[in-house]
């Protein structure tokens, strides 16, 4: 039995001749999370500001109400995807958290197992929310543009109807470059390519833990993620852009 097989089984192991999985679970602090935002990657940045829209909304409310419940429903759109940032938020905390933990010196090899496979579950957590992340501005946009879900429910479809939406739209063609230029990053291509994998396809995420060099994995991955989490900052900033350029802010 290699060492992952062991530990994740050790997970319902209740009597004392081993460590427990489930007693290694932490989450940081209240000083460790603003030294996490403020050292690694802070989620408020992937937010839009529903604030400077309070204009559009205040502009709706006096002309007439189907600008009102028109801009009205925008905010409402705004603060739904915001609500989501919360989930990456708590997988990235965690994320490094473990991470730092592991860079303790650590002498029982079976408790630096245990940390090593909360470390990467919980890059596999990120992975999926950064996907669940870009699912909702193909929400967003769908919303402005009106799109069919059904027939846009492929990247393929989306990306189609998407490029005729933006044709001749102001700050459309840009935003299409940002979106290109985002999906083209190779950090965000790699943790795609981890997702996809750990959702579709055999992974190698946790194998990897049995071969000599899984403390250079572990800080390829940390590094990875967070280039792909500042790609999203450059993804998020193009939206906002088109929102305020589309509703002519």
């Amino acid at each position: 039995m290699n060492k992952v097989d062991f530990a994740i089984k050790n997970c319902y192991n209740m009597t004392m001749e081993h460590l427990n999985y489930f007693d290694f679970i932490s989450f940081p602090d209240r000083a460790e999370r603003d030294k996490i935002r403020k050292t690694y990657f802070d989620t408020h940045e992937l937010r839009i500001c529903d604030l400077d829209f309070d204009a559009l909304y205040d502009k709706g409310n006096l002309a007439n109400l189907k600008l009102f419940a028109k801009y009205s429903k925008l905010k409402d759109k705004i603060n739904y995807f915001n609500n989501t940032v919360v989930y990456l938020d708590l997988a990235v905390l965690k994320m490094v958290n473990y991470f730092d933990l592991l860079k303790n010196d650590i002498k029982d090899k079976e408790e630096k197992d245990i940390r090593e496979i909360l470390y990467r579950q919980s890059c596999r957590n990120v992975s999926c929310e950064v996907y669940i992340y870009e699912e909702k501005i193909k929400d967003f946009l769908r919303y402005i543009f009106k799109f069919d879900k059904t027939k846009t429910k492929s990247d393929n479809k989306f990306f189609q109807a998407l490029g005729k939406a933006c044709e001749n739209i102001p700050y459309g063609k840009e935003f299409l470059v940002v979106a290109d230029t985002y999906h083209k990053n190779e950090n965000v291509i790699a943790i795609k390519s981890l997702r996809n994998d750990e959702v579709h396809n055999s992974t190698r995420l946790l194998m990897t833990l049995e071969e000599n060099n899984s403390d250079f994995n572990n800080n390829e991955l940390f590094q990875k993620i967070k280039f792909c989490l500042n790609a999203m900052v450059e993804l998020k900033n193009g939206l906002y852009s088109f929102i305020v350029n589309y509703f002519d802010l």
